[in-house]
């Protein structure tokens, strides 16, 4: 019986490998963050299942070297097409001959962050299919300091207007009928989100020198970033930013390039950022992953910390306005991810400064 199972194992992995199958994905007709994604989900099924890639392309797909690496789908006949919704609608069809996968931006697929840590092969292949082709220009983090990449989405003119005050101290923007932040507030976070995370930031690595670049499509990223030199203007806190034209169609490749390589990355859900985790080689991410609306105040009430160090990698939930039974924790992943000095009851007091309450 042993013998004839192992005929039969035999068999079915012969007919496997000669089988012809290959997947590629469905366009969305979306910009370069959710085109990352959907290649990205198409590229699970592919390693997962040990099925060939075929690449369409999309806008700016040329300019990363899976343009010249991925196999390209020309329209090439296959006898039957399936969509591959989940990792079962794969599984189900496995063993069919002359077959071509077809993915979308909305199949299902394990956590792909999570996927990337702990599949560091799979990472590997991602940051060298979106490696670019040509030179870009690269930013350069000041000697011993922390580098933090912040991506704060405006719209720029391409999405409609936001609702929601960005500092709760502002009056009231003029109500208008449709607002990005109303429909997508897990991409348009206000301003006092990512305030809220450097504050902390600055506490838990002891007030060392933070370089923060904010990649932004606001078309006056000028005003944007002395908003926050006002805020942080004790802090030993660098900004910079482009000085120069800008906007929601510039800088696209550099910034998710440049964003991928920073230590630190405070994001929003926006799928330019996300993209740049999936990508990047950043040991900390934060992420808001809950709201609420106090009037047209936008309110981030829970956010996602991972910690990424030698291949192991840590998440915990924390609560801006309730930091102190975290902060312990926080300090100790902190210092492990960004490879501080080890923790000391004397580093502990800066907890005692009310600077860490949120305003």
């Amino acid at each position: 019986m042993g013998k004839k199972r192992s005929l039969i194992f035999l068999a079915l992995a012969s007919f496997q490998s000669e089988a012809r199958q290959a997947i590629t994905f469905k366009l969305n007709g979306g910009r370069l963050g959710d085109n990352i994604i959907n290649y990205t989900k198409c590229k699970y099924f592919s390693y997962k299942y040990n099925i060939p890639l075929l690449v369409r392309s999309f806008p700016y797909s040329n300019y990363f070297f899976l343009h010249t690496h991925e196999e390209k789908f020309s329209g090439q006949k296959f006898s039957k097409k399936i969509l591959a919704t989940t990792n079962q609608d794969i599984f189900k069809a496995i063993n069919i001959n002359d077959i071509l996968f077809e993915s979308n931006y909305y199949s299902k697929t394990e956590d792909l962050f999570d996927f990337c840590y702990t599949h560091t092969l799979f990472k590997a292949e991602l940051q060298k299919m979106f490696s670019p082709i040509n030179d870009i220009e690269k930013i350069h983090f000041p000697e011993n300091s922390i580098s933090v990449a912040i991506h704060i989405r405006k719209g720029g003119g391409y999405d409609i207007p936001l609702y929601s005050l960005q500092m709760y101290e502002l009056d009231p923007y003029i109500k208008r009928k449709q607002y990005a932040d109303r429909v997508w507030p897990h991409k348009f976070p206000p301003e006092q989100y990512y305030i809220q995370q450097l504050r902390l930031l600055s506490k838990l690595v002891y007030n060392k020198c933070i370089y923060v670049f904010i990649f932004t499509d606001d078309k006056n990223p000028k005003q944007l970033v002395n908003r926050f030199k006002d805020l942080f203007i004790h802090y030993n806190i660098i900004f910079d930013f482009h000085n120069i034209k800008n906007g929601p169609s510039i800088n696209v490749v550099e910034d998710i390039i440049n964003m991928s390589n920073f230590d630190i990355l405070i994001r929003s859900d926006s799928n330019f950022s996300r993209s740049a985790q999936l990508i990047g080689k950043n040991k900390v991410i934060f992420n808001p992953v809950n709201f609420f609306w106090v009037g047209n105040i936008l309110v981030v009430d829970k956010v996602q910390i991972t910690f990424y160090h030698k291949n192991k990698f840590k998440k915990i939930l924390i609560k801006p306005y309730d930091l102190i039974p975290k902060l312990v924790e926080l300090q100790n992943f902190f210092t492990e991810a960004l490879e501080l000095e080890e923790i000391t009851q004397d580093n502990l007091s800066i907890f005692d400064s009310p600077e860490i309450e949120p305003t």
